[in-house]
């Protein structure tokens, strides 16, 4: 199965979304890294910036493409979709977007949301106004009723100091990798 990974910002994601698609890698799926060009909090407001880095994700995937996206990465993929990517399973760690956005029907198939109310970035970025940011990395989607989007609350692991990126730290990630596997194989499971 191809698994592609997309990071947020100020990262190439070698401290986040590489780790799961490296895993994954060594598991026998085809793990596929996609990196746009780095870009600070103030340079990532800007619409023409994320469809431009969009487009970079939306010429790396192919159909039915399984994709974990983290923070900033997230709005990206929303973007991709918008552009007229069709992913399969779709995994947004930490999305730092705002809760409403409406997703595309042809976008995905499924949509699982994790986020943690306990995620300083996210409550440091919805405090920038006339932006994308949001509260959807802290309390979940919250938009319109679609059915295949569920938001799955982290209430467990081993924490950093801000709380965005531990998904990814070793006492953790082999927990969130199992979860991502299982759901790609279509398994009902809950970390």
């Amino acid at each position: 199965m191809r698994v592609l990974g997309i990071n947020g910002i100020r990262t190439d994601g070698a401290s986040s979304t590489d780790k799961v698609i490296d895993m994954l890698t060594a598991r026998g799926h085809k793990g596929i890294d996609v990196n746009y060009p780095k870009v600070n909090i103030f340079q990532s407001r800007s619409k023409r910036r994320q469809y431009a880095n969009a487009s970079i994700l939306l010429n790396a995937h192919r159909q039915g493409d399984t994709l974990v996206a983290h923070s900033y990465g997230c709005l990206i993929a929303l973007r991709a979709m918008e552009l007229g990517a069709r992913f399969g399973q779709v995994f947004f760690f930490a999305p730092a977007m705002n809760r409403d956005f409406v997703f595309p029907y042809h976008g995905m198939e499924k949509l699982t949301v994790i986020h943690n109310r306990t995620d300083q970035a996210i409550s440091l970025g919805n405090l920038l106004w006339r932006h994308d940011f949001g509260k959807m990395g802290s309390h979940g989607y919250k938009g319109a009723p679609d059915s295949r989007i569920s938001n799955l609350r982290d209430f467990g692991g081993s924490y950093g100091s801000r709380n965005h990126s531990h998904y990814f730290n070793d006492s953790n990630i082999v927990d969130w990798v199992n979860f991502v596997e299982l759901k790609m194989r279509g398994t009902n499971v809950k970390v």
